[in-house]
């Protein structure tokens, strides 16, 4: 078996967090009635990607579509936050998601995918 040492992509480090619009609060910028009524930052319905775990917010250095592989999930940036920023040579990135495997804060080593 030939074994590929090709890298997936760039190779950058993210500061990991999460969100989830169902909560309200920071979560969700329009929240009525207990209902999110934002959209995406790219125009999109958070609904249609809640449950599927691959969109996240990112830093405005990343541009809308980009995708990032961490771990063996890839994320595509359709969202932006306030409090999304880069931390340092960090892109931090948030979550569209109920629950993460990851701790809040923390540091990973993440692909950028051509």
């Amino acid at each position: 078996m030939l074994i590929s040492t090709q890298s997936p992509g760039k190779e950058i480090k993210v500061k990991i967090s999460h969100y989830n619009p169902k909560l309200g609060g920071t979560n969700c910028a329009v929240f009525a009635n207990g209902i999110c009524m934002s959209s995406l930052s790219n125009g999109e319905k958070w609904e249609t990607y809640f449950e599927t775990n691959d969109t996240i917010a990112c830093p405005i250095e990343l541009d809308f579509g980009t995708r990032i592989m961490l771990n063996d999930t890839i994320y595509t940036c359709r969202d932006r936050g306030g409090a999304i920023l880069m931390a340092g040579e960090a892109y931090w990135i948030d979550i569209l998601a109920e629950n993460v495997p990851y701790a809040y804060g923390e540091v990973r080593t993440a692909y950028i995918i051509d």
